[in-house]
């Protein structure tokens, strides 16, 4: 996942499974490098990360002291993320240059 990315879709769910992947309006930006940062303004609570395995990472935040486990999907240029949430949320990006 290392590299820039525009946030594309964002979703969150109310509870009744109505939740669907909405485009966002503004440019939002996160980049994601080898050394572990993440910085940019789609995802401004988290500062870093660390790839578990396929599909889960352990992403640390400025907002918390303890770490916690996104899951992730990459395909190509698309990256799904999808944070711990108790309702369905995700974030979709498409890799820029």
């Amino acid at each position: 996942i290392y590299g820039n990315w525009k946030l594309t879709e964002t979703m969150y769910d109310p509870g009744d499974g109505s939740g669907k992947y909405i485009k966002v309006k503004e440019a939002k930006f996160a980049t994601f490098d080898r050394e572990g940062n993440v910085k940019g303004n789609a995802i401004t609570d988290l500062v870093g990360y660390k790839i578990l395995d396929s599909v889960t990472m352990e992403v640390r935040s400025n907002n918390h002291s303890a770490p916690f486990i996104y899951r992730y999907k990459l395909k190509s240029s698309k990256l799904e993320l999808n944070p711990p949430c108790i309702e369905g949320c995700g974030l979709r990006f498409i890799r820029v240059r």
